[in-house]
């Protein structure tokens, strides 16, 4: 059985890493929203050209 220091000190490691899985996956997400906010861009350039 574990003491709850090593409880503490294991629940606040997972949490670090859940923190950082979180901030991986919100970072992968403004990634690929950026690359189709890009691509819509370029779509609207190719229907509407500047003249």
């Amino acid at each position: 059985m574990k003491n709850s220091k090593d409880q503490l000190k294991s629940f606040s490691s997972n949490s670090l890493v859940t923190q950082l899985a979180i901030a991986k996956a919100l970072i992968l997400n403004i990634t690929a929203a950026e690359l189709k906010l890009k691509r819509l861009s370029e779509i609207n350039r190719e229907i509407f050209p500047k003249k």
